[in-house]
């Protein structure tokens, strides 16, 4: 994202050893909305840490401030107060609805080659066959890259874009509700394939989901965020077996069995 919110802290060896494996610091971030009628809503006071390579989630209901935090992250949206530290030089994010964040009349071929045309980066011949690596890295067809938006499938259309958001090989990629649009198969082979990706490039992933057992599945640690607070932070495990707070015992309660092969 080239519209930055976070302090960029420069990796030199004073600040590895001080920093150790941190990627991304937020602490005490509050952004604020005025409503119609005078109400507010937004995130008040988040703090977090995500490790390097770490897959870290955001779980919470519609409207509880998941996709503002996860915003403010990448630079879309500005914070009101608190600060956020990144570790890193690139941070991308992956939208929920992939039809509304790309141009239609634009071919996969320009969709997943437009970083690096915005950053100048290579001669069109090099970024032509970076398109063909990131098409295959992905699991799709060469062939795709001459088709449009709107001629492909969901889930065809929401792998160009991770393919996009991963041709700056970002440190943190921010998934927000990724596969919700999705049908269950099509949801589960993105799954498996961010997983595969995440050994292959080593990056870390913040995973915003109002469902918990997928956040079971894919993260080492996770949030749990009602009406803009955390009410919640630690591993899965621990959220998913001794809950504390009642909102993690309400998720938990939506939901009535789990496999970890799903």
């Amino acid at each position: 994202m080239e519209h930055k919110q976070w302090e960029e802290v420069k990796n030199d060896e004073k600040n590895d050893k001080r920093e150790g494996k941190s990627l991304l610091k937020v602490h005490n971030v509050t952004k604020q909305y005025i409503q119609k009628g005078g109400g507010r809503t937004g995130i008040e006071g988040i703090s977090f840490t995500i490790q390097r390579g770490e897959f870290y989630g955001v779980v919470g209901e519609s409207g509880a401030g998941k996709s503002t935090l996860g915003k403010i992250i990448a630079g879309i949206e500005q914070q009101d107060s608190g600060t956020i530290q990144f570790f890193g030089k690139e941070i991308q994010m992956v939208f929920q609805n992939p039809f509304s964040a790309v141009n239609p009349k634009m071919k996969i071929e320009k969709v997943i080659m437009e970083p690096w045309n915005i950053r100048k980066i290579g001669s069109y011949k090099e970024r032509k066959k970076k398109v063909e690596e990131m098409l295959s890295m992905v699991g799709l067809e060469s062939s795709l890259k001459n088709c449009y938006p709107l001629e492909v499938s969901g889930g065809q259309l929401q792998r160009v874009l991770l393919a996009r958001s991963l041709m700056l090989d970002p440190e943190l990629l921010i998934a927000d509700e990724m596969t919700a649009s999705l049908d269950s198969t099509v949801q589960k082979q993105m799954m498996e394939l961010l997983l595969e990706l995440r050994q292959k490039r080593s990056f870390a992933c913040m995973i915003i989901s109002h469902d918990l057992p997928l956040v079971y599945q894919m993260c080492e640690r996770a949030m749990v965020i009602r009406k803009g607070r955390c009410v919640e932070e630690g591993n899965v495990m621990d959220l998913w077996h001794d809950p504390k707070s009642e909102e993690t015992k309400r998720v938990l309660n939506c939901v009535e069995q789990i496999s970890h092969n799903n």
